[in-house]
């Protein structure tokens, strides 16, 4: 009793130990919509199922099991996604299922004719505990009512299916070794068993692996010694501890792929260099993140070059696989700004210009303060879709943000001067019936009527005076139904194309 206690106290602090850190910083800077941004339907979306346990691999190496899982995965069944890797094989769904038939019978006379008796007591607990696991991650089960009443942030239950797999071996050694004690008398036994034992192992290999899982191991080498050769020539030519700017701009984490650029791809840089700072790695939805889309999505033009120089980068860093024309007119744009060429790798994927001369040049000519024309860079104001509003979605063309019934956005201007802003967008609901919606700042500075807005989108426009270090709350009210849907979220209208500028008088003087 004790001792589990021990355990228990144990395990829960190293829980909150560990979560402490996100707690605290989340305390300190505000929920992130952004990151890991949960929903309830993940847990089913996600979830294990019993059949794909039980299949074997869609690209298994035994033609007659591969063709069954053919049928069953081309038969539009619902929820396939990656819990069609969590095959088990023939060798080990037979220990799957051992410790379910163990659970339903729970008889002891019959585990004494298979389970030596040494065994019998652990037997129990790994088929409880592989019951237990099967009622929580399969769909509809025991995860989908904890992500319902506590908290969707644990999903993708699938994944556990390395656990189930690993109490199946364990089931499927236990029968091998009780069948050793109850069978195997004599020397000539023993080699039978051991055979069997070998066979067993090697069917099981076969069954769960296939040669489509070996990656191109001679083009990952090729790549690696690619991408070590180009950053360490960066490297050389910039002194220690320069910051260099990545583009295409890639939110982190989770982004998903943008054109060819898998995700983390930018990671490269930090992999091969020791004393360069790269721009890629701040988490999206926080201040630095947005500062670096928003720049990126500024023209690539000189003024651009320079609010990068002003900052304090020292290079700018290019992946053509980010582009749709493989980064020709971005190559073009820079080589016209800075009389110069980049460097490329040897498999001409990357490019990188070098922007020390022009930061010599600019800086030095430069009439006004670099400080401050470094605050007007930096400081752009922020914004952050708060309370009421959802994740942003797209479709490749349009993006948008549902949101509840109200929602609000911040704008925080932490800068020392005023700021004019202007946002716009489209406004929709999600009903071909007409509603309203009453959009207003709490300090009282702005306040507008959209009277009609509906299924179809209506442009809209916000101009605001942005008081120094002043925190701005746009609130948006509506009148319009519910959206009528399967999906979780309380949705009532949303905002598409969404865009973001501001002005400062003195930006001129610096750039």
């Amino acid at each position: 009793m004790y001792v589990f206690l021990i355990l228990s106290i144990s395990l829960n602090l190293s829980f909150l130990a560990n979560i402490l850190p996100n707690i605290l910083y989340t305390m300190a800077n505000g929920e992130n919509l952004e990151v890991a941004n949960r929903g309830i339907n993940e847990s089913e979306v996600y979830a294990l199922k019993i059949i794909h346990l039980i299949l074997p691999q869609y690209i298994s190496r035994l033609g007659f099991l591969k063709s069954l899982t053919g049928r069953y995965l081309n038969s539009s069944m619902p929820l396939q996604n990656e819990n069609t890797s969590s095959s088990l094989g023939i060798v080990l769904s037979i220990g799957f299922v051992t410790l379910l038939v163990n659970i339903l019978l729970n008889n002891s006379s019959a585990q004494s004719k298979f389970l030596h008796p040494g065994f019998v007591r652990i037997f129990r607990y790994i088929s409880s505990l592989n019951l237990y696991i099967l009622l929580f991650s399969t769909v509809g089960g025991l995860g989908s009512i904890f992500a319902l009443t506590i908290s969707p942030q644990i999903r993708a239950w699938n994944r556990i299916s390395v656990f189930i797999a690993f109490l199946a071996v364990m089931a499927t050694s236990i029968l091998l070794e009780s069948a050793y004690y109850r069978f195997v008398k004599s020397g000539f036994h023993k080699i039978c068993f051991y055979t069997l034992c070998v066979l067993i192992f090697y069917v099981g290999i076969l069954d769960q692996t296939s040669l489509q899982f070996i990656p191109s191991y001679t083009d990952f080498e090729n790549g690696f010694y690619n991408d070590q050769k180009f950053i360490s020539t960066i490297e050389s030519s910039l002194k220690p501890y320069s910051m260099v700017f990545q583009l295409p701009y890639v939110p982190y984490p989770e982004a998903g792929s943008l054109a060819k650029i898998g995700d983390y791809d930018h990671m490269r840089g930090y992999l091969h260099s020791k004393y360069l700072r790269w721009s890629y790695g701040s988490v999206r939805g926080r201040e630095p993140s947005n500062w670096q889309k928003s720049i990126s999505s500024e023209p690539i033009d000189e003024v651009l070059v320079k609010k990068l120089s002003v900052v304090g980068f020292d290079g700018i860093y290019i992946d053509r696989y980010g582009y749709e024309d493989n980064g020709r007119q971005i190559q073009s744009d820079f080589i016209e700004i800075l009389k110069d060429y980049p460097l490329e790798d040897d498999q001409k994927r990357f490019m990188f210009f070098n922007i020390q001369d022009f930061k010599e040049k600019y800086i030095e000519t430069l009439k006004v303060d670099r400080e401050m024309c470094k605050d007007i860079a930096l400081a752009k104001p922020m914004i952050t879709f708060d309370t009421g509003f959802y994740a942003i979605e797209t479709d490749g063309k349009d993006n948008w943000r549902w949101s509840n019934q109200t929602g609000q956005i911040k704008l925080t201007n932490s800068t020392k001067q005023e700021r004019s802003v202007t946002m716009g967008m489209e406004v929709a609901s999600g009903s071909s019936t007409p509603s309203s919606l009453k959009v207003y700042t709490d300090d009282g500075d702005y306040e507008s009527n959209i009277t009609t807005i509906s299924g179809t989108p209506t442009e809209y426009s916000i101009t605001l005076t942005l008081k120094p270090m002043h925190e701005t709350i746009i609130n948006f009210e509506s009148n319009a139904q519910q959206v009528e849907s399967l999906d979780t979220r309380i949705m009532f209208f949303r905002l598409l194309n969404f865009t973001f500028t501001f002005s400062d008088p003195k930006e001129q003087k610096c750039w």
